[in-house]
């Protein structure tokens, strides 16, 4: 085992490393060129968030034409807004956010725009929050979530709430444009898609039953709805704040954590390097998995919401619903 003194050196070293790939990652192969078709016979839904951009487009169906504000494979907590993002907003006839201090960015594009006289749907809005970690902030000012945490998505029960004040929205839009019929389409399919995150709900339920109370650390302070429908038990975070890496002090708090509370494994997340928690996990003998928070999407077009979150499942039932250690 290495000793407290090499690995801090080295996390020294892998701390700049990691940092510059966070900073990069928000940006490789990103798409800065979606613009609204021409005004025809669809809402322009504009979402700030993937999963809102995959909620609106299944229930919209034909209905809609979805735009995401941001840009596949960014991140919400470091994105700055670009020419394309006010016009996004000036032309859309919903927006659909999530709330909670996380894509705050939407106001200030609606602002650049002039103002907006489309509806807004905050998903999050009125739904049982859990309170952020007093040490759990966003942006460069320290930003913390306002109203709580707001990464309700990654609870399947949860999103299904989310689904159905998207889809009453839309289908008001499409019953004031074109009558009670596709405003019935858009409530057919809302219906639909709220069956299957029930079927996704019943999944998660069934497989991560043998992982209920087995301690895990985090890249990011996202899975706390995940872990409370669910049972499981987030012991840690990696990065309190997001795009800063945790000191050497701090890392020692995470590995005297590992080892008293038997943790099983550490994640990491999409689009980051794994090399620095590598380097930590080794120490403390722990596996490193790759957990999505589902923020974003790589390919919003192919991606799916649902497909995300199998892939989480097998990635937690593989990390965490074996033997115990």
């Amino acid at each position: 085992m290495s000793t407290p003194t090499s690995w801090m050196l080295r996390l020294l070293v892998f701390t700049g490393l990691l940092s510059g790939v966070w900073m990069a990652g928000s940006w490789l192969g990103i798409s800065r060129t979606q613009r609204w078709p021409g005004r025809g016979d669809r809402i322009r839904v504009l979402a700030t968030l993937f999963p809102l951009y995959d909620f609106a487009r299944n229930v919209g169906g034909d209905a809609v034409e979805v735009r995401s504000l941001l840009p596949p494979g960014a991140d919400p907590h470091e994105f700055a807004l670009a020419p394309r993002d006010v016009q996004l907003a000036a032309g859309a006839d919903l927006l659909v956010a999530n709330g909670l201090g996380l894509d705050e960015f939407l106001a200030r594009a609606v602002g650049l725009a002039g103002g907006s006289r489309a509806p807004l749907v905050e998903a999050a809005a009125g739904l049982p929050t859990l309170a952020v970690h007093d040490d759990h902030r966003h942006g460069e000012a320290g930003h913390a979530h306002g109203g709580g945490d707001p990464h309700l998505w990654l609870d399947p029960l949860l999103a299904r709430r989310m689904v159905s004040r998207i889809a009453r929205a839309i289908a008001a839009e499409a019953g004031a444009r074109w009558g009670e019929e596709l405003a019935r389409g858009v409530r057919l399919r809302s219906v639909a898609y709220g069956e299957a995150l029930q079927a996704l709900h019943e999944e998660f339920r069934r497989e991560l039953a043998p992982a209920r109370g087995r301690p895990f650390i985090a890249f990011h302070g996202a899975y706390a709805y995940l872990a409370r429908r669910y049972g499981l038990n987030v012991a840690a975070v990696w990065q309190t704040t997001p795009g800063r890496e945790p000191s050497p002090r701090e890392v020692g708090r995470l590995l005297e954590t590992a080892r008293r509370l038997r943790v099983t494994a550490l994640f990491s997340e999409p689009r980051f390097s794994t090399r620095a928690l590598e380097m930590i996990a080794s120490d403390a003998r722990l596996p490193v998995f790759t957990l999505d928070p589902i923020e974003t999407a790589e390919h919003y077009e192919s991606g799916s919401y649902l497909g995300a979150m199998r892939r989480n499942l097998a990635v937690l039932r593989q990390a965490l619903a074996g033997p115990a250690p």
